[in-house]
């Protein structure tokens, strides 16, 4: 319960400025007469994030997902005006095929595919019951859908400072500590010390969370992206290294375990010892012919 009590700076920022940029959408809205102004500050709060690069992504991911959402809905309800039989089954293989695209792809970019399929139902459904004012209900949701981008964005954009230098940073020290554990983990592999699993499923999901501060420090790092081109060749060189050394591990692993089957025999076990023995009674003439039955 310490972040309740005793919050920390950033997170208390954070809250405050979310806040006023709500507080600012909803007073925008109700100046504006909306029909449901209640949108435009929970939209100020579903694109807030921890990180500004974060933040812009997903409220330009979130527009593009309601413009393909009002689009689609529009389209819908035009084509199928009086056909529910039609519109109901058309609806959901359109949910359905978002849904299965936002599988195929990450971080908001998926977001953005789901709210197409339920921005789409949302206004083709609110417009079953007057399919000609389909187009008015879309371009409400629109409208309060980029009220609360604008204000969280603005908000968001003016309370953080040396955006790009922290940026810089943060993916510097990840990327440090990343290369360094997985160097670790590989010398503990060929010297054979054994590494912990938990260890290298943190250095995997370092790398996975790296590989997303990277994709989101673009945003914020801006003309200078080259220290994002190095970080990402730097991270795969990482990725490359731990695959091997998993690799090495297996073979070393098989060659233990062989090693440890084989059993240690005495001489009087070994091939070489009774081919000897019968090469000796080879040297009387009786035992010839039945010995080379044997003998290669």
């Amino acid at each position: 319960m310490s972040w309740l009590y005793a919050p920390r700076l950033s997170a208390l920022g954070f809250s405050i400025r979310t806040t006023i940029a709500a507080l600012v959408a909803l007073a925008i809205a109700l100046w504006m007469e909306l029909g449901q102004p209640q949108w435009a500050p929970m939209t100020v709060w579903i694109v807030a994030q921890g990180t500004l690069g974060e933040s812009l992504s997903k409220a330009r991911w979130r527009v593009a997902g309601t413009l393909g959402g009002i689009v689609s809905a529009i389209a819908l309800a035009s084509a199928f005006p009086q056909a529910p039989w039609l519109f109901f089954p058309a609806l959901a293989v359109w949910i359905g095929l978002c849904t299965a695209l936002g599988t195929l792809v990450h971080n908001f970019r998926s977001y953005a595919l789901v709210l197409t399929a339920y921005t789409c139902s949302i206004v083709s459904l609110s417009a079953q019951a007057q399919p000609d004012q389909v187009f008015s209900i879309a371009m409400a949701r629109g409208t309060y859908i980029l009220l609360g981008v604008i204000c969280g964005t603005v908000a968001d954009m003016a309370c953080r400072s040396n955006v790009p230098g922290k940026a810089r940073a943060a993916i510097r020290s990840q990327l440090q500590q990343i290369v360094l554990e997985a160097a670790n983990a590989s010398r503990d592999i060929l010297l054979e010390h054994g590494t912990p699993e938990s260890d290298l499923h943190n250095i995997f999901s370092l790398s996975l969370g790296l590989s997303d501060r990277i994709e989101f420090g673009a945003i914020e790092v801006g003309r200078t992206r080259g220290i994002v081109d190095y970080a990402r060749a730097t991270l795969g060189l990482a990725s490359r290294l731990m695959s091997r050394a998993l690799g090495m591990r297996s073979r070393l692993g098989a060659v233990t375990r062989r090693s440890a089957r084989r059993p240690r025999t005495c001489c009087r076990t070994r091939p070489g010892f009774w081919i000897g023995c019968v090469r000796i009674l080879m040297t009387k003439r009786r035992f010839r012919p039945c010995a080379r039955r044997f003998l290669p």
